[in-house]
């Protein structure tokens, strides 16, 4: 058994440090031919599931079905824990880095996809170190950022890989790498490794003789640095005390078959050293420009085409290196960032005109090479391209609102104001909607200004015309100088209007004098009338004709001849009651006559009646008596 013939010893710790909840998880499992060793760190904010402790437990899980450590099988373990995220992405997207490590007890290989780290230690140095799969480290790469940290390293989060992504998923796996005796492995979580550097790691494991002394030195030196903001650390230290050696039984023969090959075999290794050297280099210089298109493509989706421009113009000067490399496709992409970037530019400097050009060109390259830019939003630029419409649009209806403000057409002017605001209105331009308000309250004050004028001069035009009238025609002239007033208010004159206001009372005073005097004369007739009803004993139209007199007298204000009115009044209603009671009283008599003819005509018949049925009694005895 490789296991009860080795020794690797295993420690780990794993704190939440100043955060409410520990999102890392460590685990890991030795068979008796294969140990397996993982870590992840979520990389969500989801409450009810921890996708490290989700990736982990399915790894080992996996791991423990079909153990191994080729390629294919590490490939197979994170691309199913992968899938795992995926389906429970149901609420929330999950995503998680991971770092898988499995051993053979003689040698190990490692997966990644994400930040989690992966050292081993080798006397005093790094004899293996993995690379994470995050922007900063292909800056690192490709020379940007130095590795000192001391420049981008506030992009060690920005994964271009990691567990639960819906894009093209492409896990790190390494070669098979040899282990020896006394070696370390050291795996850590990104809020471990970005406080301590590589340095301190070393000084950390330097003379110590148990991995728990690795994890208590480094936990003692990360919370020394006393930081206000401690995210989650894990770190997990794997000791190689003693490895797994095979039995070397076929050494004699393998011995002499060397020593005949060696001689060929330096010569075939020669050639095929230089040529995989060659392709190793293209490969190299293929999978950086490809990493740095797939990053532009990242950076179109995000709609940041400065970032993308600086991704694809990289990835075509790496990309004149590789042989029959065609760049039509990144071409197309890096000219059409040009192109969109330029005119965010142009729009930018209100060069209206420059950035229009700009985003026609680049959306008819979208919709000329619509498979070639598939990562290029067609929707998006044509909206970008509408918005520049709107702000031309806005500035040609800005100037002709201002030429017809100079000629005065002021109704002409705000309404091309109007429609310019309502258009920034939809746009959400602040500033246009700003410069519209102050065009407006421009154009409202000097359209105030002229209508002042315009009815002043109306207004001193009705005026004399209302004097004019009031020589000749008294009764139409209060309602004319009411007019007036109106108008000097319409204006803004309220003196103007006061002195109209009270030439108008002036006007309606006399006429009302003239009225009152014709009125008098009517109630004279009026009352005439009355008293020639009342000698007819006609009181009903004489009490009608005084009533009308008297409405008359009262609104012209001729309060004796009303109380001499009500007088008649009162002796035509007396009269009229009199009359009516005296018919009552005869009405009264009449009935009293009728009723005493009608109770003697009964009395009458009822004593002929009786006359009549005593004879019919007496004759009825009569010939009773004879018959007998």
């Amino acid at each position: 058994m490789r296991k009860e013939n080795s020794d690797f010893k295993t420690v780990y710790l794993s704190e939440a440090g100043s955060q409410l909840e520990n999102r890392d998880y460590f685990g890991y499992i030795e068979l008796d031919y294969f140990a397996c060793w993982v870590m992840a760190s979520s990389i969500d904010e989801y409450e009810t599931k921890i996708s490290a402790e989700i990736v982990v437990k399915n790894i080992l899980d996996s791991f423990l079905l079909k153990p191994g450590m080729s390629r294919r099988h590490l490939s197979a373990y994170i691309r199913e824990a992968n899938e795992l995220l995926q389906r429970e992405s149901k609420v929330s997207r999950l995503k998680a880095s991971v770092m898988i490590v499995v051993s053979d007890y003689m040698s190990f290989r490692w997966g990644s996809a994400g930040n989690v780290h992966l050292k081993v230690i080798a006397g005093n140095h790094f004899c293996v170190e993995s690379e994470d799969q995050s922007y900063y480290q292909q800056k690192i790469n490709d020379g940007t950022f130095p590795k000192d940290r001391s420049k981008g390293f506030t992009e060690r989060n920005n994964l271009t890989q990691y567990l639960g992504t819906i894009d093209t998923f492409k896990p790190f796996i390494s070669s098979r790498q040899e282990l020896k005796e006394l070696d370390t492995m050291i795996l850590t979580t990104v809020g471990l490794w970005e406080h301590v550097t590589d340095i301190e790691l070393l000084d950390a494991t330097e003379g110590t003789k148990e991995p728990q002394e690795v994890i208590d030195n480094v936990e003692d030196l990360l919370l020394s640095k006393q930081m206000t903001e401690l995210h989650n650390y894990t770190i997990a230290t794997i000791f190689i005390n003693k490895l797994y050696l095979k039995e070397k039984k076929i050494w004699p023969i393998v011995k002499r078959v060397l020593l005949i090959a060696i001689p060929i075999l330096l010569i075939i290794g020669l050639f095929i050293f230089f040529h995989i050297r060659s392709e190793q280099k293209q490969a190299e210089l293929l999978k950086q420009t490809k990493s740095h298109e797939l990053l532009g493509n990242q950076y179109v989706e995000d709609g940041n085409y400065k970032r993308a421009l600086e991704e694809y113009n990289s990835a075509l000067k790496i990309a004149k290196d590789i042989k029959k490399y065609n760049t039509k496709s990144l071409d197309l992409k890096q000219r059409t960032s040009q192109l969109l970037v330029d005119g965010d530019a142009s729009l930018d400097k209100d060069d209206l005109t420059d950035a229009k050009k700009y985003y026609v060109k680049a959306r008819d390259l979208i919709v000329d090479h619509d498979k070639a830019l598939a990562d290029f939003d067609l929707g998006a630029v044509s909206k970008r391209l509408a918005y520049i419409n709107s702000k031309i649009y806005i500035s040609d209806l800005t100037k002709l609102g201002d030429t017809q403000l100079e000629a005065e057409q002021y109704d002409a002017a705000k309404k091309s104001y109007q429609k310019a605001k309502a258009t920034a209105v939809s746009i959400n331009d602040q500033q246009a909607l700003k410069d519209l308000d102050v065009k407006l309250n421009t154009a409202t004050s000097q359209q105030d200004a002229a209508q002042t004028n315009i009815d002043k001069a109306a207004a001193d035009k009705a005026a004399a015309e209302a004097d004019q009238v009031a020589k000749s025609n008294p009764d139409k002239a209060a309602a004319n100088y009411e007019a007036v007033a109106k108008k000097y208010d319409d204006a803004g004159l309220p003196d103007k209007a006061a002195q109209m206001r009270a030439k108008a009372a002036e006007s309606q005073t006399e006429a009302q004098e003239n009225d009152d005097a014709q009125q008098v004369e009517v109630a004279l007739g009026m009352e005439k009338k009355g008293d020639s009803a009342l000698a007819n004993k006609d009181y009903t139209v004489a009490i009608a004709n005084y009533q009308a007199a008297q409405s008359i007298y009262q609104t012209a204000n001729q309060m004796t001849s009303v109380l001499k009115v009500q007088q008649k009044i009162d002796a035509a209603n007396d009269l009229k009651k009199a009359e009516e009671e005296a018919q009552v009283q005869k009405k009264a008599e009449e009935a009293e006559k009728q009723k005493a003819a009608i109770e003697k005509a009964a009395k009458e018949a009822a004593e002929k009646e009786a006359a009549e049925k005593a004879a019919k009694e007496k004759a009825e005895k009569t010939t009773t008596e004879e018959k007998k």
